[in-house]
């Protein structure tokens, strides 16, 4: 993708490798991506009919605040999400899997009207799910395919347009580029090698046209959500166990105190998730105890590191922590979804035994 690469080395974009947990398929991921919490391998099953989000996310917060929201592409958000949140939608369906096709070009039909002047005043968040790139890879011959370099292109042509279409505009824009999932060189995905949990994350915008490079090119998917909140403005959600994406914080915020505050929040958010006290807190009672002796004095710059650093030290720890808590907790659950995977399977047999039965009886 010649385009975004060049933003990237320009320095006009950030780059990140987000990892996801499993199960690495879309419903849970969407989940994850929006709500900063990790689902279960229930989802997995009700991937094959996505239900209602259920948890708190970013998009029904927008929508309490009377943002307006445009969708376009995969079905499954428009069946997670209740119609009318959506000024517009159109939808292309994710089980058609030979065609990656129509259910791209579909989509940026709808996008292209999006972009004009007027269009331009009427959203303030667009969300596009396009399905090409993902239908190469189980009907076409995978990562590997000989269609993939064409529909990358494809790809790196919209995100062209959306880019010097949103430069032209006054407004100021964030752009956010990522995948749901990742995919094996066979086109498969559902489990936990690097392949499938392993996408890009890109960060875009005209308000920042000099990005420090990261030291720390790694990032969780459920950090997505959390950092979303903090630059738009909205409350974390409420089962988020994300940790800020730091150097996106820095590019939008040079403020130290507000960074600071963005820390505190994130460290109380994770503290609140701690069900089981198992979480050493000593850490954190040091950070906002030097956070508040650092407030009295108005001495920020010599001793900002220090208090972001022992947020950062309780925030990961706890991070890491809750994601072990509830990955031993989806245990029963992935055991359950088991169970029920293996009754449907006997009773399509006894059914059909039974079929055969009464057909010999006949």
């Amino acid at each position: 993708m010649p385009f975004v690469e060049r933003l990237i080395a320009e320095r006009k974009a950030i780059a990140f490798v987000s990892d996801a947990q499993t199960p690495t398929v879309t419903m849970p991921r969407i989940k994850a991506l929006l709500s900063g919490n990790i689902p279960n391998f229930l989802d997995l099953i009700f991937n094959l009919n996505a239900a209602k989000f259920g948890d708190d996310n970013l998009i029904e917060r927008a929508f309490s605040k009377n943002k307006r929201i445009v969708f376009y592409g995969d079905d499954t958000w428009t069946q997670m999400f209740e119609e009318s949140i959506f000024l517009r939608s159109n939808v292309t369906h994710s089980f058609f899997a030979t065609d990656y096709t129509t259910v791209d070009t579909n989509v940026t039909e709808n996008l292209i009207p999006e972009l004009t002047p007027e269009r331009l005043e009427q959203w303030d968040y667009l969300i596009l799910h396009y399905l090409g790139v993902d239908h190469i890879g189980h009907a076409h011959g995978g990562a590997n395919s000989s269609l993939m370099p064409a529909k990358l292109i494809e790809m790196d042509n919209v995100i062209k347009l959306l880019y010097e279409t949103l430069k032209r505009s006054n407004d100021s824009y964030l752009m956010v580029i990522t995948g749901d999932h990742g995919m094996t060189e066979a086109g498969n995905h559902g489990g936990s090698t690097n392949e499938e949990i392993k996408t890009a994350l890109v960060f875009i915008s005209n308000r920042k046209n000099n990005y420090t490079k990261s030291a720390t090119n790694h990032v969780k998917q459920i950090d997505l959500a959390i950092t979303l909140s903090t630059l738009l403005g909205l409350q974390i959600p409420e089962k988020s166990r994300g940790k800020l994406i730091l150097p996106v914080i820095d590019a939008f915020e040079s403020d130290k105190q507000f960074k600071l505050c963005y820390l505190f929040k994130n460290a109380v958010q994770l503290w609140k998730l701690d069900q089981t006290a198992s979480i050493e807190n000593t850490t954190l009672t040091a950070a906002i105890n030097a956070h508040a002796m650092l407030k009295a004095s108005n001495e920020i710059d010599s001793s900002f590191e220090k208090v972001r650093d022992l947020y950062l030290q309780y925030i990961t720890t706890a991070q890491l922590t809750l994601i072990s808590d509830i990955s031993e907790r989806n245990l029963l659950p992935t055991l359950f979804g088991i169970a029920l995977g293996s009754l449907a399977t006997l009773g399509l047999y006894i059914n059909k035994k039974l079929n055969k039965t009464q057909t010999e009886h006949d």
